[in-house]
């Protein structure tokens, strides 16, 4: 999601200083957007159902800057690694102390300059390991996903091999299945399931049984 940097603070006194917990004046998104969004969110809670210490967040404001309400972003997902997994109103830098691990943000028509530009140096500056790109309308970057690693300081773009890229952070593979973008598990040789997948396969589960105790 799109968020506005602002240079100077709202109040100087950082005890005095408000955060908003959400933008007020929020563009919308497209269905792909949304949906993708979605989508991933799902998988990673399915995978990191067992971890307390993985914290991952779609559209949260985080401030990395005490004392500045003007230094935030909203990244369309996170995934921090080290921190509690519970619910926040928002993320604050200099209370977590844990910067991103992985970050992924979904082009749209209003944010993909900034996704390259901006946003990207914005995540290399404050060390983010893995920056990842992807458009699901197939319609604003050169190719459907854009991929980068923390080098040296440096956000580096990765080559892409058969529309997937490997994420060290999250031991998962990022892949474009022409439908939309999944995550795959190599170890089990599958693709993580989402919570509407695990919900649909009980319930067929349930429907076999009865099947089997009428007959």
């Amino acid at each position: 999601m799109d968020t506005q940097v602002l240079d100077k603070p709202i109040i100087k006194n950082k005890s005095e200083v408000f955060y908003p917990t959400e933008e007020i004046k929020k563009m919308g998104e497209t269905d792909f957007h949304y949906q993708q969004i979605e989508l991933l969110f799902q998988m990673l809670r399915v995978f990191f159902a067992s971890r307390q210490d993985v914290y991952f967040a779609s559209d949260i404001m985080f401030y990395y800057e005490e004392g500045n309400a003007g230094k935030r972003f909203a990244p369309d997902l996170m995934i921090c690694f080290g921190v509690k997994n519970e619910k926040r109103r928002s993320y604050k830098l200099w209370e977590e102390k844990v910067v991103p691990a992985v970050v992924i943000e979904v082009a749209s028509n209003a944010t993909w300059e900034k996704d390259v530009t901006t946003k990207r140096r914005l995540y290399e500056k404050l060390g983010v390991q893995e920056y990842y790109v992807i458009d699901p309308e197939y319609k604003y970057l050169p190719q459907p996903m854009l991929a980068y690693r923390l080098e040296f300081g440096e956000l580096v773009r990765l080559s892409i091999q058969n529309d997937k890229i490997f994420s060290e952070a999250l031991n998962l593979e990022l892949v474009n299945t022409g439908e939309d973008f999944r995550l795959f598990d190599a170890e089990k040789d599958a693709f993580i399931l989402t919570v509407n997948d695990i919900s649909a396969l009980q319930n067929e589960i349930e429907r076999l049984k009865k099947l089997l105790n009428n007959e």
